[in-house]
């Protein structure tokens, strides 16, 4: 909605100058108006209470303003490993693991067995939060190996050489300005190939305000 401001004098102080001076004029002027018709008076003394307004409005440097408020939404990286070993099934998972696994994407605990490690994160995708995730921020979801990929459509197959948990995640947090990455999303057997420590990267992103939340996928023994 559009408002008036003034940008040298507050409005409150404006309001009180206006009234202090159109007293002066009106006590001031009370000599001059006993020299003329009691109506010559007080269209002299109105001119002159005008003059003063205009004046003091201008001196006060009024503009017309339109707030806008625009929600910038975050980005938040989803992030899959895409290395050969993330293509390997764990079918001797403790039964717990594979009726919570089973539980959580809605599939059968013999499907969620049989299933390879990619192939329960590509479920994961699919379940449901993901949907609710994209209302609130703007997803972007890459493949991991050696490098970041970024998949614009369906999940790549694992056939990468290597994982590297470290450099490709750090560098595409840091292309973004510090309050536009909301968080990174990982899922990752643990397996790490390159050099650099992925707790020390984790703790350079939480520096730069995007915690990473990784989402264990595999064997737990």
């Amino acid at each position: 909605m559009p408002e008036i401001i003034t940008r040298l004098v507050p409005l409150p102080a404006l309001a009180a100058l206006l009234v202090t001076a159109v007293a002066a004029i009106l006590f001031l002027y009370r000599p001059d108006r006993a020299l003329v018709s009691p109506a010559a008076g007080r269209w002299l003394a109105g001119l002159r209470a005008v003059e003063a307004i205009l004046l003091i409005a201008l001196l006060a440097d009024p503009a017309r303003v339109t707030r806008e408020r625009v929600v910038v939404r975050g980005e938040v990286l989803i992030i899959v490993d895409g290395s050969r070993s993330f293509s390997l099934s764990d079918p001797h998972r403790p039964a717990a693991q594979v009726e919570a696994e089973a539980r959580a994407l809605g599939v059968a605990p013999a499907e969620a067995r049989e299933a390879s490690r990619w192939s329960l994160a590509r479920s994961a995708l699919a379940s449901g939060w993901l949907d609710e995730l994209k209302s609130r921020f703007e997803i972007h979801l890459f493949s991991l190996s050696r490098e970041l990929r970024f998949v614009a459509a369906d999940l790549p197959p694992a056939d990468g050489d290597v994982t590297d948990l470290a450099r490709p995640i750090s560098e595409e947090a840091a292309r973004r300005a510090r309050n536009q990455l909301s968080g990174i999303v990982l899922f990752t057997d643990g397996n790490h190939h390159a050099m650099g420590d992925p707790r020390e990267a984790a703790r350079g992103l939480a520096l730069l305000g995007a915690p990473l939340v990784a989402v264990g996928v595999g064997s737990l023994t």
